[in-house]
């Protein structure tokens, strides 16, 4: 019985080794994953969509019924198991943790929080906008928001992993 499951295991091991991959590395995969998050203005005056978002604009157009897009930023970085600070715009943040990466999916925990100063506090509190679990097919967007900033400008976010 102890046999059959080295030879087993073994097994498992060669063709792992055989296609190239490291047990560790395949452990390591659902650890964490590289993410990108960009932060959107969208606005009612209308303007052509800028290059940096083509590859966005139709799901835009067809998700949001604003008239302009702009890219305030974009940041990248790699999350795991502890969640990570993204800064957005407009005093926004999100913290971002990865939770798993099973059957091509990879499932993010995303809180969105706002620093906001209320009458007769001396410093600004994090107010959750957000908070949600979300699974992302590899290099697709996911948008969310509508939040208000300036004006009647609202922020949207696009994050995609891999």
């Amino acid at each position: 019985m102890e046999r059959e499951a080295f030879v087993r295991r073994l097994g498992i091991l060669t063709i792992l080794l055989g296609c190239g991959l490291m047990p560790s590395a395949v452990v390591a995969e659902s650890e964490s994953a590289e993410i990108s998050v960009w932060t959107i203005r969208a606005t009612e005056e209308p303007s052509e969509i800028p290059k940096e978002l083509k590859t966005l604009s139709k799901v835009l157009e067809s998700s949001f019924k604003f008239k302009g897009y702009h890219l305030l930023n974009q940041v990248d970085g790699k999350v795991g198991e502890e969640a990570k600070r993204f800064e957005l715009a407009e005093g926004y943040f999100a913290k971002i943790k990865h939770v798993e990466t099973k059957d091509g999916k990879i499932k993010l925990d995303i809180t969105v929080m706002v620093l906001k100063k209320k009458p007769g506090e001396e410093k600004p509190k994090p107010e959750k906008k957000l908070a949600t679990t979300v699974s992302l097919t590899p290099e697709k967007h996911q948008l969310m928001g509508g939040w208000k900033i300036k004006g009647d400008d609202r922020m949207i976010i696009a994050i995609s992993a891999k």
